[in-house]
């Protein structure tokens, strides 16, 4: 059963690295019949909810267009995570609810994209905190209730591995503006290597691969090297 398979997923979860365990989210959701994911939180009360994501692997031309369009503002699969507990999908929502003329907009470009289901978990917590894992395909997905609730146990546990080691994600699904030497520091880091190993690698001092590290941490918002590392792994600049 595929249930059994998403509940094998979760179990693995527990022993994998972070972006070990987003790769194997990504290709368990396959098993499904979903090709794409996103994951990520809005942060905070009242009408300001920064969005962050945690990992999003659309296709590039769809991430953006979707992002140069300013659609994740009207995107109502983000509005109703907000409102409902438990998963949901597109023709949910669409059964219970006119969509607005700017959430119209963004569902028939996504129609006429070519994505034909989606699979949406809402996760909520304390403080205003709010979470969303999306599955979506190209095709239509046959889900039985056994199904659809490995995946949403699928998308809790890696939203709180993601949640647990990059604390809120990163901003709107903004490139990271790193300088060359800050990554390469970061990319020693992920091996292992001390400040002095890395300045001897590099022909700097410790101090000053110490001051790229820190600086690099600082610019994407983390507070240890293990959350700046997981968060390039995620972002595929290392």
């Amino acid at each position: 059963m595929r249930a059994a398979v998403g509940l094998e997923f979760v179990a693995r979860c527990r022993h994998g690295d972070l972006a070990a365990n987003v790769a194997d989210f990504r290709q368990t959701i396959g098993i499904f019949g979903f090709t794409a994911s996103a994951g990520g939180a809005c942060v905070g009360a009242g009408k300001r909810h920064p969005a962050r994501f945690f990992f999003l692997d659309w296709p590039q031309d769809w991430h953006d267009l979707y992002m140069s369009r300013g659609w994740l503002a009207h995107d109502f699969v983000v509005a109703e995570a907000g409102r409902r507990m438990m998963p949901f999908s597109w023709d949910t929502v669409r059964a219970e609810r006119t969509l607005t003329t700017a959430e119209a907009e963004v569902y028939a470009a996504a129609r006429a994209y070519g994505w034909t289901d989606l699979f949406a978990v809402p996760v909520h917590g304390p403080a205003g905190y709010q979470g969303l894992v999306t599955m979506a395909s190209q095709g239509r997905c046959s889900l039985s209730p056994e199904d659809e609730a490995a995946l949403h146990v699928m998308a809790l546990t890696i939203h709180q591995c993601c949640r647990a080691e990059i604390g809120s994600g990163r901003l709107d699904g903004a490139p990271i503006k790193l300088r060359k030497r800050e990554i390469e520091c970061l990319r020693w880091v992920a091996i292992g290597k001390s400040d002095r190993e890395i300045g001897d690698l590099l022909g700097i001092s410790a101090t000053t691969a110490h001051y790229h590290v820190e600086q690099a941490k600082k610019k994407l918002g983390v507070s240890s090297r293990q959350q700046a590392v997981a968060l390039l792994v995620l972002t595929g600049e290392i």
